[in-house]
């Protein structure tokens, strides 16, 4: 826990040296309970340093480790942030079946303590895919988990985002009001990428409703918070911005 807050407040070097002496003590004990438990809680860490090998090294490890101690929760909690972190960095076909495994976990397992976290990872994954209807189901799952109001206010966040990407959808419209809206909540809420997620989605609604002028200044946002595991995601919609003026001005 202290070498996530550490992390948090960015205090990476404590956090660093916290976290290694945590890994340390367990393997010189054999404790593979709280050596999965430290490999999980370096995420934090890992995210804030921008350093996608050593992120995924510990997640994939944890989630090893999780499944030789048969520890549901902790194969859930591992699986699920492996399955983000693909998903930030667009690998959504990795993404998507450790997302799926995750959500199995939560309902077989640790159901009694109802989380949105699972499904709604499933449904930005979803969405997307243009798994429009998948998404859409998840997400309504993910609310009915909790109240409104007992949601965390990252997950709310998210909740909207995916919910404003499927209403501009189905009304043919680029909303910008609602966006610059969310994308405000997001950098106020933010722990971790949910800021350059949301300039992600408000980015990719503006391109498909061909608002180039609104998609370039989520765009030049985005760029100016340095995006982290989101760069190659950005690139995308950059080339895409550029192909679009290109055919705009042809």
């Amino acid at each position: 826990m202290l070498v996530g807050a550490l992390s948090v407040a960015g205090r990476l070097d404590e956090a660093e040296r916290h976290g290694e002496a945590v890994a340390l003590a367990c393997l010189r004990a054999g404790d593979v309970f709280h050596l999965c438990t430290a490999y999980i809680n370096r995420l934090f860490m890992s995210v804030k340093r921008r350093d996608e090998g050593r992120a995924l090294e510990d997640q994939r490890e944890a989630v090893r480790l999780a499944r030789e101690l048969g520890h549901a929760q902790l194969e859930r909690m591992a699986t699920l942030n492996l399955s983000e972190l693909r998903y930030w960095m667009g690998a959504l076909d990795e993404a998507l079946p450790l997302a799926r495994r995750c959500l199995d976990l939560q309902r077989r397992y640790v159901n009694q303590r109802p989380s949105p976290d699972d499904a709604l990872l499933l449904a930005r994954i979803q969405l997307a895919r243009g798994e429009h209807e998948e998404a859409a189901r998840h997400l309504a799952e993910a609310r009915a988990s909790l109240p409104e109001a007992e949601l965390t206010p990252c997950a709310r966040t998210l909740a909207c985002l995916v919910q404003q990407t499927l209403d501009d959808r189905a009304a043919g419209r680029f909303d910008a009001a609602a966006w610059r809206a969310l994308v405000e909540e997001a950098r106020r809420t933010a722990i971790l990428h949910e800021h350059a997620e949301a300039l992600h989605g408000a980015v990719l609604s503006a391109l498909r409703a061909g608002a180039a002028g609104e998609a370039r200044v989520f765009l030049e946002e985005a760029r100016s918070i340095s995006a982290g595991f989101w760069e190659r995601r950005f690139d995308e919609l950059e080339r895409a911005l550029l192909a679009l003026r290109a055919d705009v001005g042809a």
